[in-house]
């Protein structure tokens, strides 16, 4: 399995919808301080640790909803050996 494409919508500091595409020889997440690659390895730990979970409003405030924001989603785009798969939480 390989990641593709992460789909971060109102989360944290990413406000509306953000893609960040992952291409084949990308290694690793650099950039200034404060432009969001924590926030990128978060919403990875979230995805994958919460997979199948429902979220109640009350349990969105520890994800870090983006403020005025009534919901959030991070979706990933992955190649499977079989087909591209697409999960959402």
């Amino acid at each position: 399995m390989r990641l593709r494409k992460i789909k971060l919508t109102n989360f944290r500091g990413y406000r509306n919808t953000t893609e960040i595409n992952i291409d084949e020889g990308m290694t690793g997440i650099v950039g200034r301080n404060d432009f969001g690659k924590s926030t990128i390895l978060e919403a990875l730990a979230i995805f994958f640790e919460t997979e199948g979970m429902k979220a109640d409003r009350n349990d969105m405030n520890c994800f870090s909803l983006r403020e005025g924001a009534s919901r959030f989603e991070i979706c990933l785009l992955y190649t499977s050996d079989a087909a591209d798969d697409r999960i959402s939480v």
